[in-house]
């Protein structure tokens, strides 16, 4: 003889359906945070590649105020790029002084900025600027020993990692 099905009592059913709506939350909830979080990763990678663009905005923008200072005073270019040694004249000596300071602290931003900013330019190829001027530029080789406190230890190492120039 087959048995009869039995029946849900009230209480049982509403069990059951107060279940599989809270299984139906759990699984909605969970999707939902998938979605938020896929979005979220989205608007952060947008968030750092325009603080790489930014970055890199900034650098570009202080190397072209070093340009225009060659511009503006050419004579100051060959103590920088063609090894000339440091000028005895007292208003070239403080023009040369604060050029130099002045390419040292962008040369700080770069190296600062590339620890924490590493694929705004690969390959190294602002160290390989750097060390470049630091060896046409007694002035700079000059400045950063006189101050060494002032700039990151990365920087000194930079220019330690270039070639003096020969005194003039």
């Amino acid at each position: 003889m087959p048995q009869a099905a039995s029946t849900l009592t009230l209480h049982e059913g509403l069990s059951l359906a107060i279940s599989a709506a809270g299984f139906v939350a759990v699984v909605a909830s969970i999707l939902l945070l998938l979605r938020q979080t896929r979005e979220l990763s989205r608007q952060t990678s947008h968030i750092a590649d325009s603080a790489r663009a930014d970055v890199f905005d900034r650098v570009q923008a202080q190397m072209f105020i070093i340009d225009q200072l060659f511009v503006t005073h050419p004579e100051l270019r060959p103590y920088f790029h063609e090894g000339k040694p440091p000028a005895d004249e007292q208003l070239l000596r403080q023009r040369l002084l604060a050029a130099a300071e002045m390419i040292l602290d962008v040369f700080e931003v770069i190296v600062l900025h590339q620890k924490y900013f590493v694929g705004v330019w690969p390959g190294g190829t602002w160290e390989v600027y750097m060390r470049r001027v630091f060896s046409h530029s007694p002035v700079l080789h000059d400045y950063l020993d006189t101050n060494p406190d002032w700039y990151p230890p990365e920087l000194t190492e930079i220019m330690r990692s270039s070639t003096r120039p020969a005194p003039g």
